[in-house]
């Protein structure tokens, strides 16, 4: 486990706007859009 290399700058990702859209993006790409489905705003 200790050999795994994790990323510590998670807080920094959350205010990059332009790569969150891009990983939207992908995401949405694998599994189609986002729905909210029930009540969570």
């Amino acid at each position: 486990m200790f050999s795994y290399k994790i990323v510590n700058t998670y807080p920094e990702l959350l205010v990059n706007a332009p790569l969150m859209a891009d990983l939207r993006k992908r995401f949405e790409g694998y599994t189609g859009p986002v729905k909210n489905a029930g009540g969570v705003r």
